[in-house]
């Protein structure tokens, strides 16, 4: 800072690069609301320490960065920015978070005792071991997401959802992306977990089928692709008739309140009935985010081309079964509006 006819002025090139940032954070701003008050105050600081030539001086002032205290709350400008940059992180993406916490503990669970069996060579736990984590991971999930997020867990029973009027559009793609991250990162905790297992395996570097079943679910050697298709399809339109009847505001409300048990019950179920064929994985972020996961782990383009291309079924059939599925429900059981939340 200099002084000229008594007045305190900043150099032209402090000037010039203050402006330049501050417009910078006002664009930034726009994309993240409350990130502008903390990050000003930052670069007001920057500026009054006259640039990188007075970085010693600017150090000096570090402890005069708490700034003015509220005299109300006792909390300083720095203080109050952080709190109003967590509070915005919270109301925009405590719902989506929900969700992709959930998804990752469904399918850490779900995925991780198809591990134990498979290495085991079924010593661990049988078809009935899988049937019954399944239902309790969904359950699980339910538990963790469902007060903030209502615990969607699936694209499928999302896009379902949105289309019979249960869910707001707008925040269908958050949810979505961020069940598939869940998947994913689920996935990499079972291999991170049980890599020294499936190392042993598969003899080391070498990846199969043998343990790519780990992460997605592969059809049946004697299953046409339209029996692929429908074995998705009809485990998925059940699962969708039974959410649909399950959060029916018709029920009482201990009813609705006991979700999780009653989803447990219903996956169960389908597993027990309807899981030979196809896996029953009726879920995108259950099948298609661990099966990129697995890709990228080194189990190559086999996991795609195997069962003449299979990995695209448990993509479409599960949004085409929960959307029939709905749609029973709602035109033959249900008789009430249901509004957007």
């Amino acid at each position: 800072m200099v002084e000229t006819d008594g007045k305190a002025r900043y150099p032209r090139s402090s000037q010039r690069l203050y402006f330049r940032l501050r417009r910078s954070l006002q664009y930034l701003s726009l994309a993240f609301p409350g990130s502008f008050c903390l990050a000003h105050h930052f670069l007001i600081k920057m500026h009054e320490s006259e640039g990188a030539s007075h970085a010693c001086n600017f150090i000096c002032r570090l402890r005069r960065w708490t700034g003015p205290k509220d005299e109300r709350t006792g909390a300083n400008d720095t203080y109050q920015g952080m709190i109003s940059v967590w509070r915005w992180f919270r109301s925009s993406l405590r719902e989506p978070c929900a969700e992709f916490l959930g998804t990752l503990v469904m399918v850490l669970f779900l995925e991780g005792v198809v591990a134990q069996i498979t290495i085991s060579d079924r010593k661990n736990g049988s078809y009935l071991s899988i049937s019954i984590v399944t239902g309790i991971a969904v359950m699980l999930g339910m538990l963790i997401a469902g007060p903030v997020s209502g615990a969607h867990l699936n694209p499928a029973i999302t896009l379902a959802f949105v289309a019979f009027g249960r869910f707001p559009l707008r925040k269908a793609p958050g949810f979505i992306i961020s069940q598939l991250l869940g998947g994913f990162t689920g996935a990499a905790l079972v291999y991170a977990n049980y890599r020294s297992g499936i190392d042993f395996i598969e003899r080391h570097n070498i990846r199969t089928h043998t343990t790519a079943i780990i992460f997605s679910t592969y059809p049946q050697p004697y299953l046409t692709k339209l029996g692929q298709l429908f074995s998705e399809f009809l485990a998925t339109a059940l699962l969708s008739m039974g959410i649909f009847s399950i959060s029916n505001t018709g029920h009482a409300q201990v009813i609705r309140d006991l979700a999780p048990l009653w989803v447990f019950l219903l996956i169960l179920c389908i597993g027990g009935a309807l899981g030979l064929e196809t896996g029953y994985a009726m879920n995108m972020a259950r099948d298609f985010a661990p099966r990129c996961f697995a890709y990228f782990a080194g189990y190559g383009p086999e996991v795609w081309t195997y069962g003449d291309y299979y990995w695209w079924v448990p993509v479409v059939a599960p949004f085409l079964g929960a959307l029939f599925g709905g749609l029973v429900y709602k035109a033959f059981v249900y008789d009430d509006d249901l509004s957007v939340k």
